[in-house]
């Protein structure tokens, strides 16, 4: 009784507190157009809005690492999740960081935007997983730790990209955050049925792959600034362009979490597996 309280406490505490704080500590940081906040470059002030930027992911990243100590890692990571969901659904989606940055493109800057933040929640989900009171049991898995990291990072960045394919259908930012929360799922949930134990850092990093290149992509394929907000405007473009970095970050956080969890009924933690057969050898060999 004791744990549920804290466990539900403690997403209450990152759904209503810690989320909202954050989301109002991003918005002090608004783009050139006055508008509303928008990603760190694109901002009127990026020294600001990145100094805000490591505040928020720090905030989301302590709240996870004691949900972490107190539940699970899985709990962790939501928590966290919960946090960035308030600041991605504050911060704009494609087409207000196109108007923010008109006649100019902004995909450059999105790239870069992109990859800082999902470096910096590489770092978070680390001390999450470190902290973790079962972290032992995610740290079990049949590959040597280079194939693991290689995997872990392919695995997830194939996840990403598909995800954002079939679901970002436009660049509104609940549809972008749901396209990050599958592929990170679907990232956890294959790695897990495989065993293979990938750190939730390494994850982050082949999501940061998809996150970098989905704004050059974009760039590359675009003639002129004009084409891409036109194109962007009518609800086209490259879907890997659509989920801007807080999107990934928030989704990869919740979709990991999700995913880990959903494959937890059905195949058992390599150290549980192989506690479980030793403790039948010895069973028999008293018998």
């Amino acid at each position: 009784m004791v744990k549920m309280f804290i466990q539900y406490g403690l997403a209450g505490l990152a759904a209503l507190f810690a989320g909202p704080v954050a989301a109002a500590m991003l918005r002090l940081a608004a783009g050139p157009d006055g508008r509303g906040p928008v990603s760190a470059l694109l901002s009127a002030s990026p020294a600001l809005a990145w100094l805000i930027a490591v505040g928020v992911i720090g905030l989301a990243g302590g709240i996870g690492i004691v949900s972490a100590k107190f539940v699970n890692f899985r709990w962790g990571l939501l928590c966290a999740g919960l946090v960035l969901a308030w600041v991605a659904s504050a911060c704009g989606d494609l087409e207000a960081s196109i108007r923010a940055t008109a006649p100019g493109s902004p995909m450059i800057k999105l790239a870069i935007d992109g990859t800082l933040l999902m470096l910096l929640g590489a770092g978070a989900a680390a001390g999450i997983q470190r902290f973790a009171s079962d972290r032992a049991v995610w740290a079990e898995g049949r590959a040597a730790p280079a194939v693991t990291f290689g995997l872990g990072v392919a695995i997830s960045a194939v996840c990403a990209a598909a995800a954002s394919f079939l679901v970002a259908q436009t660049s509104m930012t609940g549809q972008a955050v749901f396209a990050a929360c599958c592929g990170a799922m679907f990232a956890g949930v294959l790695l897990r049925a495989m065993h293979i134990a990938a750190p939730a850092w390494a994850i982050l990093l082949g999501i940061m792959l998809v996150t970098a290149a989905g704004p050059l992509i974009a760039e590359a394929t675009s003639r002129s600034a004009v084409e891409l907000v036109r194109t962007v405007n009518a609800g086209g473009g490259p879907p890997l362009a659509r989920v801007l970095g807080w999107d990934w970050l928030a989704g990869s956080f919740i979709g990991l979490s999700v995913g880990l969890a959903w494959n937890s009924h059905s195949h058992e933690p390599e150290a549980g597996r192989l506690a479980g057969e030793v403790g039948r050898v010895a069973a028999s060999g008293k018998a």
